[in-house]
Parts: C-alpha cells; sequence; structure tokens
C-alpha cells in the first residue's frame, strides 16, 4: 500500500499518506534530514497543517504533492517549514490558498498549483511570498487575481482561468507572462509604479506575452510601446478586427507575432513597419480578401525625417492559411527576401502572377493546396532552387508543367502527376488528384523515393486502371506504397518486382477479383540478363481489404516470408486453401473478418504460431477445429457475428478464458 524510496535520508517518495506524521510512525523513517519529499495520495486523504502536529523536517526544501486529490490544507499549511523553495501542489482539488498557509517572509521561489479549483487568490497571499520567481495558477476558474508589488517574480502563467483584467504594474520584472483562454476584454500597460531608477526609462523586461483566445476586439495605439523587450506575442483566437502600425510602436525586439483566427481583420498599410526583426508572423484564419503589395516592409527614418521602407531581413515564416484570397500581387512578397516558410494553403487563388516568388528564392517551404489552381506556369518554379517541400494539392490541376531542371533540392512534393525529375525526392503524395494519369515511365526518376501515396485519385473519372512493373522502375529505394481506393485497378503480371525495398502495400478498396500468385516477388537480374523472383524479404503490411476476391491460390504469398500483419477483411472469400499461410509464418495479425468463409481447417491455424491478434469476426462460421495446443501467443480474437453452433461456441469460450485471450460475445452469437 505504501511504496517508499530513499536516498541517504535526504530524498523520499512515497504514496498514499494520511499525514507527514506517517513518515516516522509508519515508515519508520528519520524526517530530520529530509530535503525533498514527494507524496502522491490519490486514494488517501492527506492532511496538512493542523495546529501541534508539525513534524521535524528543518532541512526541507522541496514538496511535491501533485496529483493527490485528497490533499487538506489545515489553518498552518506550510507555514512550519520556512526553508520550502519549490513546492508542488497540481491537481489536488484544493478550493483556497490562504495567507496563513505560508510562513512570514516564505522563501518560496516556485509555487505550482494548477488544475485546482480556486476562484480567488488575494493580495495578502502573495505578500508572503516575496521571493517567488515562477508560480503556475492553469485551469483553476480563477475569476479574481489580486497581486501586490512582486519584485522578484519573473514568470506567471494563468492560462485558462475566468480573468476579466490584469494588472501588470506591480510585477516589474516579469519575464513571461501567460494570459491565454480568459476573457479579457482588453490588456492595459501602465509604467510600473516600483522596482526601477527614476533616472531609467520605465520598461517591462517582458518577453513573451500570451493572450490568445480571449475576448479582445480593439488594440490601443501605443499599447505595447513599454515592451521594448518583448520577443514574442500572442494574439490568436480573439475578435480583433483592425491592424496599424501604431498598434506595436516601440516593440522593437519582437520576433514572433501570432494573429490567426480573428475573424475578419483589416491590416492597414505598412502594418508591421514597426518590427524590424519579426522572424515569424501568423495571420491565418483572419478572414483576409487582399494582400496590400505594401503591407510587408521595416521603416527607417534618417536623421532629417526622410524615411524608406527596406526589407524585413529576420523574416523566415509567414502563415496566411485559411483566408479568403484570390488573387496575389507580384510584389507581395517583394520586402521578404529570407523567407523560408510560406503557407498560402485554403485560400481562393487562381492564379499565382508571375515572378511573385522571384524575391523569396530562399523558400524551403511553401504550401499552395486547397486553392482553385487549373494552370501553374513552369516559371514560377524555376526561381525556388532551394525548396524542400511543395504542395499544391487539392486544385483543379490536371497536371504540373515540365520540371526537368527546376527543384533540384526537392524532398517532399504533394502534386498532380507530370514527368518528374527530383533525384533527391524521398516522399511523394499524389493522392486525391481527381485526373491522375500515370505515364509510361511513370515514377522512374526518383530513385531515392521512399513513400509513394496515389490513394483514392477520384472514384469516377479516375484513369489509374492498370499497373505493370513499368510504372515502378527505378523505385529501388520505395518503402511504403498507398493504392488504395482507386475503382477497378487492374495488376499486372510481375507489377511490384522492381521494389525490392517494400515493407507496406495498400492495396484496399480497389475492387479486385483476383490475386496472381505471381505477383508479389523481387527481380534479380544477374549479368548475363538471366533472371528469378526472389523473396520480398522486407515485406511487413499488405492490405488487401475491400475487395471482391473471392478466392485465393495457395502460393499467392509465397514470396513475402516475414509479413506480420494480413488485412484480408470485406472481400467474398468462401475458403482459405490448404498451406496458405505455411510462407507466413511471422504472421502477428490476421484480418479475415467480414467475407463469407464456412470453415477453417486445424492445419490453416497450427503454422500460425506468431499470431497475436486473429479477426474471423462476421462470416458464416459455425465452429472452430480443436483449437488446444494452437495460437499460443494470440491476445485478441473477433469472433462476433458468425451463425456458432450454441455447445460448440460454448467450448470455444472456455478455450479463450481460460487463456485469457480478449474477444466480444453478443447474445446472437450461437444459435
Amino acid at each position: 500500500m505504501l511504496g517508499t524510496k530513499k536516498s541517504k535520508f535526504t530524498s523520499l517518495k512515497c504514496e498514499e499518506l494520511s499525514s507527514f506524521t506517517e513518515i516516522s510512525s509508519v515508515l519508520h523513517l528519520p524526517t530530520r534530514t529530509l530535503q525533498q519529499l514527494s507524496i502522491q495520495s490519490r486514494d488517501t486523504k492527506l492532511t496538512i497543517g493542523a495546529a501541534n502536529s508539525s513534524v521535524n523536517m528543518p532541512h526541507l526544501f522541496l514538496l511535491d504533492l501533485s496529483h493527490s486529490k485528497g490533499l487538506e490544507l489545515l489553518s498552518e499549511g506550510f507555514s512550519k517549514y520556512p526553508n520550502l523553495t519549490d513546492i508542488d501542489i497540481t491537481g489536488c482539488g484544493l478550493e483556497q490558498l490562504l495567507d496563513s498557509h505560508f510562513a512570514i517572509d516564505s522563501m518560496v521561489h516556485l509555487l505550482k498549483a494548477n488544475q485546482n479549483k480556486f476562484s480567488s487568490l488575494s493580495k495578502d497571499l502573495f505578500s508572503k511570498l516575496p521571493r517567488l520567481q515562477k508560480a503556475y495558477f492553469n485551469y483553476n476558474g480563477l475569476s479574481h487575481l489580486e497581486l501586490p508589488h512582486m519584485p522578484n517574480l519573473r514568470e506567471l502563467e494563468l492560462q485558462g482561468n475566468k480573468l476579466t483584467d490584469f494588472n501588470l504594474n506591480n510585477c516589474p520584472r516579469l519575464e513571461h507572462l501567460y494570459l491565454n483562454n480568459n476573457q479579457l476584454t482588453q490588456f492595459q500597460i501602465t509604467p510600473p509604479a516600483e522596482g526601477f531608477n527614476s533616472s531609467t526609462k520605465k520598461q517591462y523586461p517582458l518577453r513573451l506575452l500570451d493572450l490568445s483566445s480571449n475576448n479582445i476586439s480593439v488594440l490601443l495605439e501605443n499599447q505595447f510601446e513599454l515592451l521594448g523587450k518583448l520577443e514574442i506575442l500572442e494574439l490568436s483566437g480573439n475578435k480583433i478586427t483592425t491592424l496599424k502600425s501604431a498598434h506595436f510602436a516601440g516593440v522593437t525586439s519582437l520576433q514572433y507575432l501570432h494573429l490567426a483566427s480573428n475573424y475578419k481583420m483589416e491590416l492597414k498599410r505598412h502594418t508591421f513597419e514597426a518590427l524590424e526583426r519579426l522572424k515569424e508572423l501568423d495571420l491565418s484564419h483572419i478572414g483576409l480578401e487582399n494582400l496590400d503589395p505594401h503591407l510587408f516592409g521595416y521603416k527607417q527614418v534618417d536623421k532629417q525625417g526622410i524615411f524608406d521602407h527596406l526589407p524585413m531581413v529576420h523574416m523566415r515564416k509567414l502563415y496566411l492559411t485559411g483566408n479568403k484570397l484570390q488573387h496575389l500581387h507580384p510584389r507581395t512578397f517583394e520586402k521578404l527576401p529570407f523567407l523560408d516558410t510560406l503557407l498560402l494553403s485554403r485560400n481562393s487563388l487562381r492564379v499565382l502572377p508571375a515572378g511573385v516568388f522571384a524575391p523569396i528564392q530562399n523558400l524551403t517551404v511553401l504550401n499552395v493546396g486547397h486553392n482553385q489552381f487549373t494552370k501553374i506556369s513552369r516559371d514560377i518554379f524555376t526561381t525556388l532552387n532551394n525548396i524542400l517541400a511543395l504542395h499544391v494539392d487539392y486544385n483543379q490541376l490536371p497536371s504540373l508543367p515540365d520540371l526537368n531542371g527546376t527543384l533540384p533540392n526537392l524532398l517532399t512534393i504533394g502534386a498532380a502527376n507530370s514527368s518528374l525529375n527530383m533525384p533527391r525526392l524521398s516522399f511523394l503524395d499524389l493522392s486525391h488528384v481527381p485526373r491522375l494519369e500515370l505515364l509510361s515511365e511513370g515514377f522512374s526518376n526518383l530513385p531515392y523515393l521512399m513513400h509513394l501515396n496515389i490513394s483514392d485519385c477520384g472514384l469516377s473519372g479516375n484513369r489509374i486502371t492498370t499497373l505493370k512493373s513499368a510504372h515502378f522502375a527505378g523505385l529501388t529505394s520505395l518503402r511504403h506504397l498507398h493504392l488504395a481506393s482507386n475503382y477497378n485497378m487492374e495488376l499486372i503480371g510481375h507489377t511490384f518486382e522492381a521494389l525490392e525495398q517494400l515493407e507496406t502495400l495498400d492495396l484496399s478498396y480497389i475492387f479486385l477479383e483476383n490475386l496472381s500468385p505471381h505477383l508479389f516477388g523481387f527481380k534479380q537480374v544477374n549479368k548475363k540478363g538471366r533472371y528469378k523472383y526472389l523473396p520480398m524479404v522486407h515485406m511487413r503490411k499488405l492490405s488487401l481489404t475491400g475487395n471482391k476476391l473471392r478466392h485465393l491460390h495457395p502460393k499467392t504469398f509465397k514470396k513475402l516470408p516475414f509479413l506480420d500483419t494480413l488485412l484480408l477483411a470485406d472481400n467474398a472469400l468462401r475458403v482459405l486453401p490448404a498451406g496458405l499461410f505455411v510462407p507466413i509464418r511471422n504472421l502477428r495479425m490476421l484480418d479475415v473478418g467480414r467475407n463469407q468463409l464456412t470453415e477453417i481447417s486445424r492445419d490453416l491455424l497450427e503454422v500460425l504460431n506468431k499470431i497475436t491478434v486473429l479477426q474471423i469476426d462476421y462470416n458464416q462460421l459455425s465452429s472452430l477445429p480443436d483449437l488446444n495446443r494452437t495460437l499460443p501467443n494470440l491476445v485478441r480474437m473477433d469472433v462476433e457475428g458468425n451463425p456458432w453452433q450454441c455447445d460448440l461456441f460454448d467450448q470455444m469460450e472456455r478455450w479463450l478464458i481460460s487463456r485469457e485471450i480478449a474477444y466480444i460475445k453478443h447474445d446472437y452469437d450461437c444459435i
């Protein structure tokens, strides 16, 4: 019931204590030398702070009571342990935290009190904690918080509460402030009242301010001018409708500005002109319909007051996902020469104007997926020599232009097919391309491709009706191939003979009626041009779910000796032929559910010594053979939905229970 761990009697971890006195009375351990104490009493009420019941722990500096759900703090609380510096009472269900719980002039530096039920915290409480540096009160339901002068507080987390206001004035040295997910309608900043030399400019040292997911609708001009050291400003998920440059006056150190999900926000010209050091800007999901070509640029003013807008040379990431942009000006990104990530997905763009990416030749990630493009010119790609990931999926593109000689560093593409010559590409996602057509040379110029997905390329009007080995010639590194949901696909001959490294093959829902016994196997050719078909020793997972297979050849899986997962559910199989599983003795998961099987022979089961999951549900099985001394590693067996004979089902059920194998039983499982 009690678990303990001690080391030279300075550190103790234990469970289910009712008080500190049990350390000596029950655990028979000394307390005087304890420095670190951790107690988790999830099922036992732990009481601390009863009058005249303190335990002698003069050296205790760390106390962790987190997730002790029955914790009760009595009047004296932690006050008898004046050297405590770190306290964690997260998730203890406490409803109040009082000044009497702490010693006068407490040494506490760190207080973690997340996930309790505090509705208010008083000034008197914090007056007892003058040395507090880090305080965490997330997810408490706080509606009232009053702080005295806190000269040492550096980090304060108040996210997930019900606060409607906050006064920064009494925290002159605060560096990190989290107020996200509250009910703030405004955040006003006045000069710090104390803690600064009168000869210095009164500025807060705040570096991170999180105001996301509140109810702020209006920002004041010069609102953040006292936050000259601010580096991260989170304003996402509010109701801000207008932004202009005056809102960011004085925030000269800002590097990360997140404004996502402020519905129908208007950005005035040169909104970000004060933010010379900006690195990342998130403008996604704010209902933008237009991007002013003069939106970006840093304003530099000389001694005569003459100004110019210069490139924002620190900007690396710009997020414009989920807006209503229909067009872009060719000079939109002119002042962002070192941008490396640009996300424009989920807009209404129809055309990419010539030269739009010419100023941002350092791009490594470009996403223009989920738009309405019907054509993208080759010239757009010729300047993108540093692109590693390109996404143009979910558009109206029948094809891409000839990309030979372009995109030399591309590693990942989500796009419609084209003549691809990208020697470094490792990931290619062509799924959901409605009019995908495979050329005869297929993917022959992608020798390092490891993952290819051409699933669900349109159940109507799809052109992938036939696959043959020539389509995959040259894909010597391919490991994962997904072909699911391509209607009425025909697999010709030794379709996968070039794919020696293949590990995963998904052929589900392609309406296959037959599987050739020669479909699988790697073709090895010797110097004289003679060849033979060898086992595909890397293949681990094969999915044939949701086809129209009625029978399988006994040698279908002969060339897949290390297969560990075989999915054959949702077909029309009536019989599993003798010897079918002999070549694949390493199977760990077999799903033949939702077929029309009336019998499974013992010979089939006897070779499945490594199987852990067997699914035979929703067939026409009335019985199984004697299962004793079969399936030694089975942990789960799906048997429901069959017309079992009751006496035979009872026998099978006793076997399942005796082996502690998980299964589901319905009332209709036997007749």
